[in-house]
């Protein structure tokens, strides 16, 4: 639990597509739960499987409305499931084999429209930004520096920073 316990490693997006002023907070958890972890379906050969997750329990079956709003925040987490054969499993014969379970942090300030993805993994963040655009019928860009002056920003200040050499914004 990264932010929780203090440690971060993040991508931050820019949330696009909704006025934060009319937001339907219930319609929104019906769009997570829409995209919610599914297990991994063994039948079908599947090796992995993704979806969002409740913030407090990844295990529950629905993401909870108290455990994702707080004010402008939306918290919730993206779970990634993987079958993988584990040595210790190979050296013990055992016929069951469980998912490997991993569960990444997601802060989503609703005013800003600025999202922190808790991870840095390049794969992760893919498959993350495509499963919320497909789920949430919003857009999601990948935040550097430049994207992140222009939301703060007026037209003369964005000018100003965009001719300023990257050594002038450092401060020793």
């Amino acid at each position: 639990m990264g932010v929780l316990s203090g440690g971060l490693s993040f991508k931050a997006y820019l949330v696009e597509g909704y006025d934060f002023r009319n937001i339907d907070y219930e319609e929104w958890l019906k769009r997570l739960n829409q995209g919610k972890f599914k297990p991994i379906n063994k039948e079908k050969s599947e090796k992995e499987s993704f979806g969002f997750s409740d913030s407090r329990d990844i295990f529950a079956e629905e993401l909870d409305f108290k455990h994702t709003f707080y004010d402008n925040y939306i918290y919730f987490q993206f779970r990634r499931d993987t079958l993988k054969i584990q040595k210790s499993v190979v050296n013990h014969y055992v016929k069951k084999i469980e998912p490997t379970v991993a569960s990444y942090e997601i802060i989503w300030n609703v005013e800003t429209g600025i999202l922190y993805f808790l991870t840095q993994s390049k794969a992760i963040n893919e498959k993350f930004t495509e499963w919320f655009e497909r789920n949430m019928d919003l857009e999601l860009t990948e935040i550097e520096t430049a994207t992140f002056a222009a939301t703060l920003l007026d037209d003369e200040e964005l000018v100003k920073f965009e001719n300023k050499s990257p050594s002038s914004l450092v401060s020793i």
